[in-house]
């Protein structure tokens, strides 16, 4: 489902969720899909109807512990990554190899859609919230998380990655970050309510890559007693929001 990420080797990708003592990069990844199945259980109850996880990936969603009897289907343009995602379920469940901005879903017929971990590939991100808010039913939620632009732990990662441990003749990868304003306008525009806004990932991430550390070694999952810096310093946020109504009533 991801416009310009290359190809990865699943087994390779599936270590971020399943592998032992995470590095800082594999943490951020498990601290979404712990955000996100946080999010998803607050929805609940959920409308009648399939409930689909966008850039599945290895299907980390719908093998979530409290997630089994969501029905998730997981979409991902990769037909690689969809086969080993079904592999790593024992067969159980459904995944589809789609682009997701056009879902081969009715338009108001998903009883809930979650995206982890995925917007910061995607090249044109409206398009694909647009398609999103089209196959949700009125009511139905989207969980969706994000990389944060203006985190002062996500900056100096970065600039540690570039300055110390960029390898030779190498481009760092893509990977766009976000407003958590920009965003919530997004929703809107598309005829999404957004609900609720949760700050994750409070560290820095120092290191070679595959080896690189959170400092500090055990992050806490808020900013304890000064949450107005939660803004500043959380590098990742998650994003829960209803689909309006066709009367353009408030969501429940």
């Amino acid at each position: 489902m991801n416009d310009f990420r290359p190809r990865i080797d699943p087994s390779l990708w599936s270590r971020h969720y399943d592998g032992p003592d995470p590095d800082a990069a594999s943490a951020v990844f498990r601290a979404s899909l712990d955000a996100a199945r946080r999010a998803i259980a607050l929805t609940a109850p959920f409308p009648a109807g399939p409930w689909l996880d966008v850039g599945a990936g290895t299907g980390a969603i719908a093998g979530a512990p409290g997630l089994e009897d969501l029905g998730v289907i997981s979409l991902d343009r990769d037909v690689a990554m969809c086969s080993f995602a079904r592999r790593r379920s024992g067969g159980r469940g459904r995944f589809v190899a789609a682009d997701a901005r056009r879902l081969p879903f009715p338009g108001g017929s998903l009883s809930g859609i979650s995206a982890v971990s995925v917007a910061g590939d995607l090249e044109d991100p409206r398009a694909t919230l647009n398609e999103t808010a089209r196959a949700l039913k009125p009511g139905a939620p989207l969980i969706a998380t994000f990389s944060s632009r203006y985190s002062v732990f996500g900056i100096a990662t970065l600039l540690c990655r570039r300055l110390f441990f960029r390898p030779r003749g190498r481009r760092p990868p893509r990977y766009r970050a976000f407003s958590a304003s920009s965003v919530l306008r997004a929703f809107r525009r598309s005829g999404l309510d957004p609900i609720a806004v949760v700050r994750y990932s409070f560290f820095i991430g120092f290191g070679p890559p595959g080896r690189e550390r959170r400092i500090p070694s055990r992050p806490k999952e808020s900013p304890g007693r000064i949450p107005l810096l939660s803004p500043l310093l959380a590098r990742n946020f998650v994003v829960t929001a209803r689909r309006r109504s066709a009367r353009g009533g408030k969501p429940r």
